[in-house]
């Protein structure tokens, strides 16, 4: 039986609960059956911006932070087609993969607001657009209109979490609280690796 299913990529570094909401409220919103959370191994527009934390670590991180936060009737699982690959993630690839891959199934790619603003500067970025579908998780008073009228774009509103992995990184190296902005395990993992300037 052929299946909807929301593609949500992503650096997770670290993941937080903002990134788990959107793919809860994709489920619903967009009427999908599932929405798979696919960790970037190497994430190109990011190569020498900062030093990004293993593409094993940040799969392990979403992987536990979603099995400890969701229940798993929310339909929400973590996978690895792209730290499987080697060299650079480019989208279009992970894509093309899974369109092989399952033939019969319906995707479509989730974007945050501020990825879909520049989505023009994407490896491949026209042919992206005419081989799936893209829903924008915006802020509310988006114009989607902005974006090329073209291309195959819905968009929702999630619930909004003032949340981002960059403000996280700097409270985990300031020793700031994250409170519930992530998982317990992320915490831990945070520590045990040494990751974020934090020392275990």
């Amino acid at each position: 039986m052929a299946r909807r299913i929301g593609i949500s990529g992503g650096t997770f570094d670290p993941p937080h609960i903002g990134h788990l909401q959107i793919a809860v409220d994709a489920v619903q919103s967009l009427d999908l059956d599932e929405v798979w959370l696919v960790v970037n191994a190497d994430p190109w527009q990011k190569s020498g911006s900062r030093l990004i934390t293993t593409a094993a670590v940040r799969l392990e991180m979403t992987q536990r932070a979603v099995a400890e936060l969701l229940d798993p009737t929310m339909s929400v699982s973590v996978k690895e087609f792209e730290t499987r690959r080697a060299g650079p993630t480019y989208t279009i690839d992970t894509v093309r993969d899974l369109q092989a891959q399952y033939p019969e199934d319906e995707f479509v790619l989730i974007l945050g607001q501020d990825a879909a603003n520049g989505l023009d500067s994407w490896f491949e970025a026209e042919k992206l657009c005419e081989l799936i579908d893209i829903a924008i998780a915006c802020r509310p008073g988006f114009e989607k209109e902005a974006l090329r009228l073209a291309w195959r774009i819905q968009s929702f509103v999630p619930t909004q979490i003032d949340v981002s992995s960059t403000d996280l990184r700097r409270r985990f190296s300031d020793g700031v609280s994250t409170g519930v902005l992530v998982a317990p395990s992320t915490r831990s993992l945070v520590a045990s690796y040494g990751l974020y300037g934090v020392h275990s």
